[in-house]
């Protein structure tokens, strides 16, 4: 399914959902590549896109010190939460365990391989 686009009725979707002078922001190409659309688009409710890559904003170390302070502050703070929805030992077994809950979509948050106590 490697390069499989989007299917455009949920990407038109995302048209709909944004307010006016909303930001659609496009990361990462889990659910498939975005598929073509006409700038005009943007111009019926003044809708910006942004298509970010997160090592274009760490370049240098000192960004990437700077970006990861950032991150843990506002996970600190309860800003952001982080849902875990389990540990595995780090393992064979506790990886290929680990493996097998991603493709069937039942895992509901992250997947940690604990190394060590």
């Amino acid at each position: 399914m490697a390069g499989a686009l989007i299917p455009v009725y949920r990407f038109e979707k995302n048209f709909q959902l944004l307010k006016r002078k909303g930001t659609f922001v496009s990361f990462g190409n889990a659910s498939g590549a975005v598929p073509p659309f006409s700038p005009l688009k943007l111009m019926e409710k003044n809708i910006k896109f942004a298509r970010p890559a997160v090592f274009n904003y760490m370049i240098t170390p000192e960004e990437g010190t700077y970006y990861s302070k950032l991150l843990f502050d506002v996970i600190s703070k309860g800003v952001v939460k982080i849902n875990i929805f389990h540990e595995y030992p780090f393992t064979a077994e506790g990886v290929q365990q680990a493996q097998a809950e991603l493709p069937r979509g039942k895992s509901t948050g992250k997947l940690i391989l604990k190394i060590g106590d």
